[in-house]
């Protein structure tokens, strides 16, 4: 039988141990990455057990866009490597961002060296090719059609003698960067007759892979308009554009416990 004293000893031995485990592995500043095309600054870099996390603020030095793939980034430890959920990250010409990297789940992560390998960033130039127009027939045959690597989806619409209007979800299925403007897509009456989107705007929506926004294509008929009886079509003649992505590569970096 364990007698007292013994006992408050192993006690004591096993809040030592406990105590000697540290929370936190902080790790030492790191220099900035660089290249002809991106900066990043590493910050607050640090691990807990369930997880490593560090923030970065990333500059684009080009006069283009940046796109970053997150599941490409790797956290590499002794026991094996980790990535992050997938999710693209848009950076505009001569913009910044600071984003958190974090990965977690499965091991200890209180590792006292590890390495961050970034793999490739991806530039994409600022003209994009426009793809070939199509109309869109309201009501439509198919609910969704393609048109190049842009897959349009009729959600709902009505056309009458007061206006025409469609809801539209479009998502970009290419690898490099979809450009929407809401600007360049017309309705087309029954006569032939074309009418503006009362809510098209000249700013463009920038559309990453996979990435989808949803429009609302309207125009509300004056007095001395025609309207519709119920049919009509979506133009999309400047509205959809590709630009095609060229990867290049990032430096990796260590982390090692301060």
């Amino acid at each position: 039988m364990i007698k007292a004293s013994a006992l408050v000893l192993i006690c004591l031995c096993a809040s030592m141990c406990s105590m000697a485990q540290p929370h936190e592995t902080h790790y030492a500043k790191v220099a900035d990455i660089e290249t002809d095309e991106i900066r990043i600054e590493i910050m607050d870099q640090h691990s807990q057990k369930t997880f490593t996390q560090f923030t970065a603020r990333i500059y684009n030095k080009t006069d283009g866009y940046i796109l970053i793939h997150r599941e490409e980034v790797k956290f590499i430890y002794d026991w094996g490597e980790k990535h992050m959920m997938e999710a693209v990250l848009f950076i505009e010409p001569n913009g910044d961002i600071t984003r958190l990297f974090r990965v977690e789940g499965g091991e200890d992560f209180r590792q006292d060296h590890l390495k961050i390998e970034f793999g490739n960033f991806y530039r994409v130039a600022r003209e994009g090719v426009r793809t070939e127009p199509k109309n869109f027939s309201i009501p439509p045959e198919k609910k969704s059609i393609m048109d190049g690597p842009f897959a349009i989806t009729a959600l709902k619409w009505n056309g009458n003698a007061k206006e025409a209007f469609v809801d539209f979800k479009i998502r970009y299925r290419g690898e490099g960067l979809g450009t929407l403007l809401t600007s360049g897509i017309k309705i087309q009456l029954p006569d032939g007759s074309m009418v503006h989107n009362q809510e098209g705007v000249n700013t463009p929506f920038f559309l990453t892979p996979n990435k989808a926004e949803v429009i609302r294509v309207i125009h509300k008929f004056s007095k001395g308009e025609s309207g519709t009886k119920g049919s009509f079509e979506a133009v999309f003649t400047d509205a959809l554009y590709e630009t095609a992505s060229e990867s290049f590569a990032v430096p990796s970096v260590e982390l090692i416990k301060r």
